[in-house]
């Protein structure tokens, strides 16, 4: 099984970002480690665009038809991101 994006769940992402463990027991999420990044999310994180990194993210998942349902997913992915930059402690380095 290859490694995926951990952002977009893109396959063989190249770079991955360092980062502190951490959880978030009201939304059963958490993390351990380093995340990995493909190249367009990369992108998006080195520049500060977590707008549209959140939404890259979503739109992995399918689509959502119900509005109502898109947006709470939305709140819920930009709260995990908020958490992975809070968590961040170097730079992207490569992968493996």
């Amino acid at each position: 099984m290859s490694a995926k994006c951990d952002f977009c769940s893109a396959a063989d992402p190249p770079w991955c970002y360092p980062a502190e463990q951490f959880e978030v027991p009201a939304a059963l999420w958490g993390s351990v480690g380093a995340w990995s990044a493909c190249e367009d999310c990369s992108a998006l994180i080195d520049t500060g665009d977590y707008d549209r990194l959140a939404k890259r993210g979503l739109a992995s998942y399918g689509p959502i038809p119900d509005h109502k349902m898109r947006r709470v997913a939305l709140v819920h992915v930009r709260q995990l991101h908020r958490q992975f930059m809070r968590a961040r402690n170097g730079p992207r380095r490569p992968f493996g």
